[in-house]
């Protein structure tokens, strides 16, 4: 949960991350991760320089000009 505040996002999103390698961490306990606060950083580093050469990505609506 500590990631996920840090991170801005649900719990469900942040063990997305750990599977996929985009964030490092280790399993505890069947329910508890730890999480590397250098590996949220880089995490929420890379987040913000992709909005900044990309945009969010959002689907446009067909209804936007």
């Amino acid at each position: 949960p500590e990631a996920a505040d840090l991170l801005g996002c649900s719990t469900t999103w942040v063990l997305k991350l750990l599977s996929d390698g985009q964030l490092d961490g280790f399993k505890l306990s069947q329910k508890a991760w730890c999480v590397s606060r250098e590996s949220i950083q880089k995490n929420l580093s890379e987040y913000i320089q992709r909005v900044r050469e990309h945009g969010r990505g959002r689907a446009r609506s067909k209804f936007c000009a």
